[in-house]
């Protein structure tokens, strides 16, 4: 059961929150940092600034880096590496649900068409209290 994007399990009570992802810039420019470094890397060691570094993990919900379990490291992807040359597109969003994506957008988009900011806390408080399309 969802009641503006807060999902109630109906078994144990537990509420979580759908959060809503876009692709951004912030999260090319750290597809295209951990190529450049071989494409095997942590995230905090790629030299970026806080908000990629905490948005780095979503890309994984694009299927463009996996995580190596090892180190806390991230691999990219074939799919990283033919998005970032222009050969594939993403979703141009996923929702997620305790970190895992559940839902994507039918709408696909190549790396050039990305022009799109990080959403700011505000705005995802604000979008987590919208209703949900199961309302």
């Amino acid at each position: 059961m969802t009641k503006n994007n807060v999902f109630v399990c109906p078994t144990c009570g537990r509420s979580t929150t759908d959060y809503k992802h876009s692709m951004t810039k912030v999260l090319v420019m750290g597809l295209r940092r951990l190529h450049a470094v071989g494409g095997l890397a942590r995230s905090d060691a790629l030299g970026m600034d806080y908000s990629p570094t905490a948005n780095f993990q979503k890309l994984q919900y694009f299927g463009l880096i996996v995580p190596t379990h090892h180190n806390n490291e991230w691999q990219i992807t074939k799919n990283g590496e033919y998005f970032l040359q222009g050969r594939v597109q993403v979703s141009k969003w996923v929702m997620t649900r305790n970190g895992r994506k559940i839902r994507e957008s039918d709408e696909l988009v190549f790396i050039h068409q990305i022009q799109d900011c990080v959403q700011y806390k505000i705005e995802w408080k604000e979008q987590a209290a919208q209703p949900s399309l199961f309302d």
